[in-house]
């Protein structure tokens, strides 16, 4: 593969997350007398700073793992804590609160189009302070993911592979300690999709944060510290990569 194309930035200590999973379960209800089970009773510890990616085929659970950690879905029993914060507890502004200090990157790239690369990737930066540090930030998590002189480019001027690096910064430029990244490279080529894991994986050595991605690339999947296969919204298998 070439060389990356992104600006190397120095690795840091960890500052992620620490991850615990205790007994949790998530049910959908399909028709007026049939419940899916989309993840039950699943258990998992992942340390701060860790790589984890998680396989498996199409309704195994792995997006809706996600969402219950992003808080963006609620578990139906179980307990979530991230760090110091029990997610399973949070309502309201504190589930706001939760979801603006981590990183999310989701299949569709979800960029404004009017707007450039630079302001899409301000945007959660909007009501913080100081706003005078906003355009740097954004200006560095572009320089990060290679796109620093497409900053004033519109979605529609770059490529699908541009645009999730645009989504990526996005997700970089609020220094989230937790990055959750859900099929990330679903609608892109073979080619592009390698390139935009292997970028991840090096973007999360490099600033030391928690990263869990789902995925269907078990190529890419071998990448990451850890690999873990959901089947039926279970964990069927849990393997850490060998390190020399």
């Amino acid at each position: 593969m070439s060389s990356a194309p992104w600006q190397q930035v120095a690795p840091s200590a960890s500052f992620g997350s620490s991850l615990e999973l205790v007994d949790v379960n998530k049910f959908y209800q399909s028709g007026t007398d049939h419940e899916i089970k989309a993840v039950q009773n699943l258990s998992l510890s992942v340390p701060a700073g860790q790589s984890v990616a998680l396989v498996g085929s199409s309704g195994s659970g792995k997006s809706t793992l996600l969402h219950l950690i992003g808080a963006i879905d609620k578990a139906d029993s179980g307990q979530i804590r991230v760090g110091d914060t029990s997610i399973t507890s949070l309502k309201g502004n504190a589930a706001a609160d939760y979801r603006a200090s981590i990183g999310i990157i989701f299949q569709h790239f979800y960029l404004i189009d009017s707007l450039s690369a630079l302001d899409n990737v301000m945007a959660p930066l909007i009501g913080r302070k100081p706003r005078k540090t906003h355009r740097d930030l954004a200006l560095e998590a572009l320089a990060q993911v290679g796109l620093a002189d497409r900053a004033a480019s519109t979605p529609q001027q770059l490529s699908g592979g541009q645009q999730q690096r645009v989504a990526i910064a996005r997700a970089l430029v609020v220094k989230p300690h937790l990055l959750l990244a859900d099929e990330p490279t679903g609608n892109l080529d073979s080619d592009t999709s390698a390139q935009i894991l292997e970028l991840l994986a090096q973007l999360q050595t490099q600033l030391g944060i928690t990263m869990l991605v789902a995925t269907h690339d078990l190529a890419a999947a071998r990448q990451l510290d850890r690999m873990i296969e959901l089947k039926d919204g279970q964990i069927i298998k849990d393997n850490s990569r060998a390190v020399n």
